[in-house]
């Protein structure tokens, strides 16, 4: 009998050349057999609960009326719609004229300014310890509040704002510092600071979620904020109450009504911008950040219910709660411990 092992290494020989060849036409790959396509799923229909009751075909009839109009549905007559144009915004703002939205706006003398920074950190100190504290300030504007954090407080005292203002340099020194910056990429290191105040310009940051982002960032573990902001919803939110006497006109009339309006008094302004958030929006911020709420508070006004119903086809698309709240104060706390 003959040695088999010469046929069995012609053999391979033959199945790699022929296996070679079958690389060079499929790119040098192998086939491998396509996955079998899988049958859909099948869902059967629930069943009834109960046993199906057996009906006969004598079926009623509804009764039919005369002159009935061959339409499957009628849609009801609606109220005639409202324009709001320049013409309303001008009567509005006449019929209010004697109970304006703000009847004694805030004055901006240096004197009244510095009075109002008083209540504030006021308040704030009856919260949260400001003595011999690293604050900042986010949106200092003239510097009047970071001035008395040093000077009443004792504070090492920073305060940052988009643009410079006329007082920044009589303010400086001795412990306070004014820097031009934007909120959402502040110039400072990690843990930075004790505490961080705001007084009504969250509601103007452009990007308000990583600007807190960036307090949370710099305030040192078990550090807090004292955070106060206009609310987009609020009655007062178009920040023209000087000039504009009736509630919610940034909800109810486009920003071109509201420039002719001033146009018209020779003036080039429109309403204030704002980012539109809501406290609900700002909570989430707050959670999704790690933010502790240690405190919170809403400025509310009475809801003015006559005003309301003749523009509820607008007013109605947002939540009451929304409409009457102007502001909110909330302390914020950065947790301590393992991971921060």
């Amino acid at each position: 009998m003959s040695d088999p092992s010469p046929r069995i290494s012609l053999l391979r020989r033959a199945r790699r050349l022929l296996g070679k060849g079958r690389r060079a036409i499929t790119g040098g790959a192998r086939r491998r057999p396509a996955a079998p396509t899988p049958k859909p799923r099948a869902y059967p229909f629930a069943q009834p609960r109960l046993p199906r009751r057996q009906l006969d075909e004598d079926w009623p009839t509804p009764p039919e009326a005369e002159g009935e109009p061959f339409s499957w549905w009628v849609a009801p007559r609606s109220a005639p719609k409202v324009r709001f144009d320049i013409e309303l915004f001008e009567r509005l703002n006449e019929e209010y004229a004697s109970k304006p939205l703000v009847p004694k706006p805030r004055d901006y003398d240096v004197s009244s300014r510095t009075s109002d920074a008083r209540t504030r950190l006021a308040r704030v100190a009856s919260f949260m310890d400001l003595e011999r504290t690293t604050t900042l300030e986010i949106g200092c504007g003239p510097g009047e509040e970071v001035w008395l954090l040093r000077h009443k407080f004792g504070c090492r005292a920073y305060g940052i704002d988009v643009q410079p203002w006329p007082r920044w340099p009589v303010y400086r020194g001795d412990g306070v510092h004014l820097l031009i910056a934007d909120a959402s990429a502040v110039p400072f290191e990690d843990s930075s600071f004790d505490r961080i105040v705001s007084f009504t310009v969250w509601e103007h940051i452009e990007h308000p979620f990583r600007a807190l982002s960036e307090a949370y960032r710099i305030l040192r573990p078990g550090g807090e904020m004292w955070l106060n902001a206009n609310l987009h919803r609020g009655p007062s939110a178009s920040h023209q109450y000087r000039d504009i006497n009736f509630p919610w006109p940034h909800l109810l009339f486009d920003e071109s009504i509201a420039r002719e309006f001033f146009r018209r008094r020779g003036r080039e302004e429109g309403f204030y911008w704002v980012n539109r958030l809501t406290y609900d929006t700002y909570r989430r911020y707050f959670d999704l950040l790690g933010f502790e709420v240690v405190h919170l508070g809403f400025t509310e006004r009475e809801l003015d219910q006559d005003f309301y119903e003749r523009f509820e086809a607008v007013l109605g698309r947002y939540p009451i709660s929304d409409l009457t709240r102007d502001f909110f104060t909330t302390i914020l706390r950065k947790p301590d411990g393992p991971g921060v």
